[in-house]
């Protein structure tokens, strides 16, 4: 397995971005509220992450609480200072929109965040009393959906939060616990520490979470996409779910966020109406080796018999060939199967069709997708 190790959390990384990607003095200063796509990109570099992943530009500072009002769009979103515990809020939250984004986000993600549906994103800044040291990014992403926010979502960690950091309909820890993702509604919220490393402050990041989520309107009746909503319940393992959507982005994706082989995204061949879930499954007799298992779903029957013909054929000899075992049919427009191997289980020694078709979460899946 090509392991891939120093750019398995790039995808993580630049969708959560780090607003003080620039040396503070190279930081423009309070910028406009409203960002377009016609807006100007500042001045400055993009740099290389510790891990990796490209660090965009954010929005400046000033190393003092500020309470001009936010763009009128997001007005009661994000809390003024002093209104969550000793938070005060340092920067604008300001709205971006098509190319603008890249102001807050690095310009190779963009079309990733386009792929599931983002139609602005909003930023700001908070610190803890005057202490400059102890600061807090967040971002929002508006969806144009709840699957696709859940998406977002589910893309940059396989890690929950803990029982007393669940907010919103699911919440998982980001970028190395340096923060937390939230999905609710059609939003996904990101919060987290600029520094690389888990926070010290880690329940006031919670307070401050908790307080934009109940701020969002709209989110109520929303629901995960359905594709996720089939997988049985038996067995899946909390917060090991990933919902993928096709089209240029897969690969990237698939590789450097979920290290999944390049040339299995290849043999999918998914357009850009196609998803995918990755979801990891306890191991009946292995408890310490999860099952990680595929469902893809194609928009046309064609084009799922195709991809179950490409994968039943694969080289057992071959890396690709050793790491994916498919269910020995397709199901409408529906392509199951599992990954073994890597990092995912040590199964590969073990198996087969054969076995893979013996584990109880497949038949159950089948039948469900037939319905």
């Amino acid at each position: 397995m090509t392991r891939l190790t120093t750019r398995m959390l790039v995808l993580a990384l630049v969708l959560g971005g780090t607003l003080s990607g620039c040396k503070k003095d190279e930081q423009p200063v309070n910028k406009p509220a409203d960002k377009t796509s016609d807006a100007k990109t500042p001045g400055g570099e993009q740099r290389l992450g510790s891990n990796g992943g490209e660090e965009p530009i954010g929005p400046g500072e000033t190393g003092n609480a500020i309470d001009q009002k936010d763009d009128p769009d997001l007005a009661g979103i994000f809390p003024r200072s002093g209104q969550v515990g000793t938070w005060n809020k340092v920067t604008q939250a300001s709205k971006y929109t098509g190319q603008a984004i890249t102001e807050v986000q690095s310009a190779d993600v963009l079309p990733i965040l386009q792929d599931y549906g983002v139609d602005w994103v909003a930023a700001t800044q908070y610190q803890l009393g005057n202490d400059q040291e102890q600061r807090l990014i967040v971002l929002l992403f508006h969806c144009d959906n709840s699957a696709d926010a859940y998406g977002l979502m589910s893309i940059s960690s396989s890690i929950p939060a803990t029982l007393s950091e669940q907010l919103g309909q699911e919440t998982r820890l980001f970028d190395q616990a340096v923060g937390l993702s939230i999905w609710t509604g059609d939003y996904c919220l990101r919060v987290y520490s600029p520094k690389r490393q888990p926070p010290t402050f880690r329940p006031e990041m919670v307070a401050m979470a908790r307080q934009i989520v109940r701020n969002l309107p709209g989110t109520s009746g929303k629901l995960p996409p359905d594709l996720v909503r089939m997988l049985p319940n038996d067995g899946l393992l909390e917060g090991r779910v990933h919902y993928l959507r096709g089209g240029d982005s897969l690969s990237y994706q698939y590789v450097q966020q979920i290290g999944m082989l390049e040339s299995f995204s290849k043999v999918l061949r998914m357009g850009r109406n196609d998803t995918v879930v990755v979801a990891a499954y306890r191991t009946p007799g292995l408890p310490d080796e999860p099952t990680m298992i595929f469902v893809v779903r194609y928009s046309n029957a064609a084009d799922a018999e195709a991809a179950q013909q490409r994968l039943a054929t694969l080289d057992p000899g071959t890396e690709i060939g050793r790491e994916v075992v498919p269910y020995d049919r397709a199901v409408g427009l529906y392509v199951i199967g599992t990954l073994t191997g890597g990092p995912y289980s040590r199964l590969d020694k073990t198996a087969t069709v054969d076995t893979v078709n013996d584990m109880p979460v497949f038949p159950t899946l089948a039948r469900k997708l037939n319905h």
